[in-house]
């Protein structure tokens, strides 16, 4: 008997012992704080990596410029790396995320493809440019130097729709794509994506407009009048006062102004949408015939 209650005095020792101690315990917690604190980076440590991710960028645009397709690959290997320390989803939706990722890889694949194409490779790196801009650079974004040429655009498509003349209609709609293709990436960094949506429906409409036959010079015309507000959103100044705001000394409430602002948009789309629906009809229609009188003879 004597023998078992010793045993159960060295068991309980055992016991006792295998459990750590508080010492131990406070410790441990030292020795992690330091590797927990190294993962969460300041917001210094943040603006300094976005400002080297954009210049790195700019190194890479430049070295298209020039020609330099080992060094240029070098530095979207690093860009590669530098994304990962970025909070992406502090700075831009989930579309915009992918958008600035597709650039990058875009540009991976474009550097160092077997046959290098100077041209596409200058556009890849371009957008790719601008759309790392956007991020670091939301209200005051290289992208937004495009407006001009935007408006000029406009203006050409405008005095085509008048003309009437549809291949310089063509001519003008290719250079409006070309431009919007390249700040398309920022766009959708820095807009909500119902903008985006907004904005591509109204490049499709237009393009549809360029395959009407017979060429609706009017209705043509009246698209143009319908997207130059569109261009102006498009290139808003983005500040923290409302872009909207009823006259002073009109004593109307700010509401009644939001909602004839929300009902010009939604006008605005409905218009857009209708058209498109009728130049598809038509173009259906002319289709139709085309292929009667095919058969026909």
């Amino acid at each position: 008997m004597f023998s078992r209650f010793f045993m159960v005095i060295i068991l309980c020792g055992l016991l006792v012992g295998c459990q750590p101690s508080a010492a131990s315990k406070s410790d441990s917690n030292t020795e992690l704080r330091p590797v927990v604190e190294q993962v969460v980076p300041t917001k210094k440590d943040q603006q300094v990596v976005l400002e080297q991710f954009a210049a790195k960028a700019e190194k890479v645009y430049k070295g298209a410029i020039s020609g330099e397709a080992i060094q240029v690959r070098e530095d979207i290997a690093q860009i590669e790396l530098m994304l990962k320390q970025i909070p992406l989803g502090q700075l831009t939706s989930v579309e915009g995320i992918r958008a600035l990722t597709n650039t990058i890889i875009e540009t991976k694949r474009t550097v160092n493809a077997v046959n290098l194409n100077p041209d596409r490779w200058l556009l890849t790196t371009a957008k790719m440019r601008l759309a790392v801009d956007a991020l670091v650079n939301a209200k005051h974004g290289l992208w937004t130097q495009y407006y001009k040429a935007f408006i000029e655009d406009m203006d050409q498509l405008e005095a085509a729709a008048q003309a009437p003349s549809k291949e310089k209609f063509a001519s003008a709609f290719r250079g409006l794509q070309q431009h919007y293709e390249l700040i398309r990436p920022a766009v959708i960094i820095v807009h909500p994506a119902d903008f985006v949506e907004k904005f591509d429906s109204y490049m499709s409409f237009l393009q549809t407009a360029t395959q009407a036959e017979p060429f609706q010079g009017q209705h043509a015309a009246e698209a143009i009048s319908i997207g130059k507000p569109l261009i102006q959103e498009l290139f808003v100044k983005r500040t923290d006062k409302p872009t909207f705001v009823p006259p002073v000394g009109t004593g109307q409430d700010p509401w009644i102004w939001i909602v004839g602002i929300g009902a010009v948009v939604v006008t605005v789309l409905t218009y857009v949408g209708y058209r498109k629906y009728q130049y598809e009809k038509e173009l259906a229609r002319q289709k139709k015939l085309r292929n009667r009188t095919d058969r026909n003879k």
